[in-house]
Parts: C-alpha cells; sequence; structure tokens
C-alpha cells in the first residue's frame, strides 16, 4: 500500500509514461498530470443563487412524487466563468485528441449525446467533477503495490475500483488514472488469483473472499478493457483470462438458469445472477462467444424471480418469497441489458421501483434511501433502469440523487459502507458517473 497518495498517482504518470505517450494537444506537467495547451478549458461554476435554489428541489420532487408528463427541472444555463484551481488538478479530464469542446464555457465528454437526459445536471457538473477526482484519488491511494484497491473483498472492489476509473474516461497506461487502471488490470489478470480453473478469486489470501460476485465484476470489467491495451502480447493474456472466466460462468450455471456463490453450487440466487448475466452480456460484446442459450436461461431465471406486485425474489432454489427494492433494480437492469424491454415483468419491476420511491418522498424521506439495505448496490442499479426510461422519471431521480450523493462524501474522498468505504466509493463513482457516457454498460 502506498502510505504517500500523491506521490502514487504522480509516479504513475510519471514514470510509465512521458509527454510523446500523452494525448495530442496536452503536454506532461510537473506532477505527472495533463495541462492543456494555451488558453485552459473553461468549466461552469454554479452562482451561489442558483445552487441554494437547487438545495430545494427535493421539497418540489416531495411534493407529489416521481412525475410521469411533468418535468420538474429547470434546465436554464449559467454564465461561464474560469476555471477554479482545483479543476485542473492531475484527475481533472483533459482534452484529448478527437474530442469536442461544445462552446465557450462548457466541457463535454467524448461519447457523450449533449441532449436533455444530461441538461438538468449541468448545474451540478462543477461539485460532481469534484466529487468524482476526490473519490477516484482517495480509491488510488488505496491501492496496494500488487494492484488491488481493497483488503476487504479485493477482486471484487478492485474491478468496481477500475470501472468507476473508466467511467471517468481513464484510458489504460496513459494520462490521468491509467497507471491505477493498468495496476488493477494487472492484479485481476495475476496468477495469484486467476485460478488454474478460471476462478478470479483471492483464494485463501483474505477472510472476506468475494466469491462469484468478484469473478463476474472481474469479468465485466476485463471485458471493457479487451482491445485498448498497446501490447499485443499482454492483450492476449488478458483474452484469455476473459475466456476462461466466461466458460467457468457458463460451466457454473444451474439447471434453473442461475448461479450460486461458488462455481460448483447447485443452488442458486438472483443477485449473482444479475451479475453472471451482466458479465455475459459484456463479453459478448467485447467479442467472446457467448450461447444465446445461456443468456435465455438466465433471463428466464428472472423472470420467474419476479412477484404479482412487481418485486423480484432473492432465490428460486431456496423457494425464498424475500425480495428487495435493490434486488428488483438489479433485476430490471439486467433485463435492459438483455434487451427485455417489452417483457411485462420488466413493466411490472419498473412500476415497483416507482411506487417505492414514491412512497419514500411521500414520507419526506431520501430518494436515495429507498434503497435501505444496500444504498450504494440498489442506488447503482435504480440509477440505470431510470437513465434507461429517461423522460421525467430520470430527471426527477437524478436531480435528487446527485447533490444528496455528493454531500454524504467525506473530507477524503471517500464514502461509508459495512462493507469497506472502498466499496461504496467506487460503487458512489459509478453512480455518478452513468450519465457519461464512457461505460458500455451504461449505453442506451
Amino acid at each position: 500500500m502506498d502510505p504517500d497518495g500523491s506521490r502514487r498517482v504522480a509516479h504513475a504518470t510519471s514514470h510509465h509514461h512521458d509527454a510523446a505517450e500523452a494525448p495530442t494537444g496536452s503536454r506532461v506537467a510537473a506532477d505527472g498530470g495533463e495541462e492543456p495547451p494555451g488558453r485552459p478549458l473553461r468549466l461552469r461554476r454554479v452562482p451561489l443563487a442558483a445552487l441554494l435554489a437547487l438545495l430545494a428541489l427535493p421539497a418540489l420532487v416531495q411534493g407529489g412524487g416521481l412525475p410521469r408528463d411533468l418535468s420538474l427541472v429547470d434546465q436554464s444555463a449559467d454564465d461561464p466563468s474560469t476555471p477554479t484551481p482545483d479543476s485542473r488538478r492531475q484527475g481533472a479530464p483533459a482534452a484529448s485528441a478527437g474530442e469536442v469542446v461544445a462552446g465557450e464555457g462548457e466541457l463535454t465528454y467524448p461519447g457523450r449525446r449533449q441532449d436533455a437526459s444530461r441538461a438538468h445536471l449541468e448545474r451540478f457538473e462543477e461539485v460532481t467533477d469534484r466529487a468524482i477526482e476526490r473519490g477516484l484519488r482517495y480509491l488510488c491511494d488505496r491501492q496496494a503495490d500488487s494492484g488491488h484497491i481493497s483488503a476487504q473483498y479485493s477482486v471484487a472492489v478492485t474491478a468496481l475500483g477500475g470501472m468507476a476509473m473508466l467511467g471517468n474516461g481513464a484510458a489504460y497506461g496513459r494520462g490521468p488514472w491509467g497507471f491505477n487502471l493498468r495496476e488493477a488490470v494487472r492484479y485481476l489478470t495475476s496468477p495469484a488469483v486467476v485460478q488454474p480453473n478460471g476462478f478470479i478469486s483471492e483464494g485463501d489470501s483474505t477472510n472476506t473472499p468475494s466469491r462469484m460476485h468478484g469473478h463476474t465484476y472481474a469479468i465485466l470489467f476485463l471485458s471493457q478493457v479487451v482491445g485498448t491495451l498497446p501490447d499485443p502480447r499482454r492483450d492476449a493474456e488478458l483474452r484469455s483470462v476473459v475466456a476462461r472466466g466466461v466458460r467457468l460462468i457458463l460451466e457454473s450455471q444451474t439447471a434453473r438458469g442461475g448461479w450460486g456463490y461458488l462455481p460448483e453450487d447447485e443452488s442458486d440466487e438472483a443477485s449473482l445472477t444479475v451479475c453472471a448475466l451482466q458479465a455475459l452480456r459484456a463479453a459478448k460484446d467485447a467479442g467472446f462467444t457467448v450461447p444465446p442459450d445461456a443468456i435465455r436461461s438466465a433471463v428466464r431465471y428472472l423472470k420467474d424471480c419476479c412477484k404479482k406486485d412487481g418485486s423480484f425474489r432473492y432465490s428460486l432454489a431456496l423457494n425464498s418469497q424475500e425480495s428487495t427494492y435493490e434486488l428488483t433494480a438489479a433485476a430490471v437492469s439486467t433485463l435492459d441489458a438483455a434487451g427485455e424491454y417489452g417483457m411485462a415483468e420488466h413493466d411490472r419491476g419498473v412500476e415497483f421501483l416507482r411506487a417505492t420511491v414514491d412512497g419514500v418522498i411521500a414520507r419526506r424521506g431520501r430518494v436515495l434511501d429507498a434503497a435501505s439495505g444496500y444504498p450504494y448496490y440498489g442506488n447503482l442499479y435504480a440509477g440505470q433502469v431510470f437513465f434507461q426510461l429517461g423522460g421525467d422519471i430520470w430527471r426527477a431521480w437524478s436531480a435528487e440523487v446527485w447533490p444528496e450523493l455528493c454531500r454524504r462524501q467525506k473530507g477524503d474522498g471517500h464514502w461509508e459502507s459495512r462493507f469497506g468505504n472502498e466499496y461504496a466509493t467506487a460503487v458512489a463513482l459509478l453512480i455518478l458517473e452513468i450519465p457519461r457516457g464512457y461505460l458500455p454498460i451504461f449505453e442506451r
């Protein structure tokens, strides 16, 4: 573990890439970051009056639940101003070759459509950018020399942390967070965690193993990196790890179509089925062979988990009737990923999520707390569902969640969870990155 957080990121970029490898039109600064050439990119600064008005948005939303026909959000633009010193620090996104800066005073992200799904969040842009940068710094400060980010559930959290870097536009081995991204890939493809059967697991090195959750998160993350490694030998090694990992997932699927906590489990449960199905979808998109029958069987499993009220059960194997907002959000999000938008169970699940959030609002609670048992897990999937739906439901949900999530960030950049602050931080960052469009899993 590197006790000097600033040294890790600065050392990462200065030692492992030079100015010749920096994105076109940028130069490497003394601290290892990138300085934009000439006049710096101008970021929006939210005036105090506008910020105070925004803090009143939850009260507006509380008036009638998530809207179906009415937009509650003022989408007017704020006046641009010069960037603060913090916005030019190492982690701030720098313009690369091919990026388009839209207009004076606006910073856009590659691959992001400039449409109404993000217009209402522009007012949060500066505070969100700072929260993401601080959160990424926190994760990178805690990355060990082996490449793992957390000693607790290290495979799962390293994969989630790596996706959080990708979600902010990190590139393997170069630019902001590029070294840390490379180290996360190195850890998850190392013989220390990749077992002979292809299972990516901490083995006996920790008392809190990630089990199949970690394996499927690792395949999901690594599939997003395939094809970006500059070294053909390393890319071939990465492809081998992913191919073996996909084969293990396929071989571990139960007769009911689900997955259990370990590869050899005959039992199964919905949260793991969600993880496995999303990993298979990512691997398929990356060019790996995934039999359609495996996808259909997993979709059928989730369909069978749906109860009459639209919530999704924990397990078919255990004949459990337990269902939660979090699990329902995860299941509906995964049905979206599988393209099952018109399925009746999908629609009932959406209505269950909407009704749950409306109930929280009616009690004058926080929308973020609709996922009361597993807030980060639940809101990551709920955010994906509402983003896919778009329109007023997405605008109202995100306008409530964004400032509250940023408010809960601690001074050193982390969020808190009983499963570890690194886990909470990685997932909180992924929530904030949903509309940025870097990760294929967040695409509409």
